[in-house]
């Protein structure tokens, strides 16, 4: 048995934002989601590589901070992932550069494998496997889920036996119609697709909710 009930798997980065802010935060779609999870008292396991910097040890003693389980949080030789961001005057940010250091390449090894075959749930974030991961986890039942919008090629996006999808559309509630209709034509059971400001919608075979 695991002491985890949810995994997450694939990417963490530090944001580092240019002036006027200044400052560098710890994020990650998959990182992200484990803290998230943290903080609603879900037992969570974070699975991913960060380096054997600085910056990686900020990141390691900040899951611990949070709660996550880093059992399976490799440090490798090489530099902890990062994005420089600019921010415009009025608060929009713009990815300037992105170096995904000891994130590339990584994989989960067949003893952490077989720890994501008994929970009940794993998110994956950036993960540049070709969809290896999803395709195994889904095949052999496990509930599976990924953000399609991080920033990534198809290849590692494909959506087949996902039993949730998050995308990302603009402002016309129209548009996120058709991107949740999309991922469903795919086999995506449940889609979310956030509208930025606007809020978001989920939708499934039977089911639609929006909010915003």
């Amino acid at each position: 048995m695991t002491n985890f009930q949810i995994a997450t798997v694939g990417d963490n980065c530090i944001d580092r934002l240019a002036a006027p802010l200044a400052v560098s935060l710890i994020g990650g779609n998959a990182l992200n989601v484990a803290v998230q999870l943290s903080a609603l008292c879900h037992r969570v396991a974070y699975f991913g590589a960060i380096g054997n910097d600085p910056e990686g040890d900020r990141t390691l003693a900040t899951l611990k901070e949070m709660d996550v389980e880093t059992a399976h949080t490799r440090v490798v030789e090489g530099i902890t992932a990062y994005t420089e961001i600019s921010v415009d005057e009025a608060g929009d940010r713009r990815m300037d550069f992105e170096e995904f250091g000891v994130c590339r390449g990584y994989f989960p090894d067949h003893r952490e494998i077989d720890k994501l075959l008994r929970v009940r749930h794993v998110h994956l974030g950036w993960i540049d496997d070709g969809g290896r991961l999803r395709r195994l986890l889904t095949e052999a039942g496990v509930s599976v889920s990924q953000d399609v919008s991080v920033n990534a090629d198809p290849e590692n996006l494909q959506v087949e036996g996902l039993a949730f999808a998050f995308a990302s559309a603009g402002a016309s509630l129209d548009e996120a119609v058709a991107v949740a209709d999309h991922l469903l034509a795919r086999g995506v059971r449940t889609a979310i697709v956030t509208r930025g400001e606007y809020g978001s919608i989920a939708k499934n075979a039977s089911e639609y909710a929006e909010t915003g």
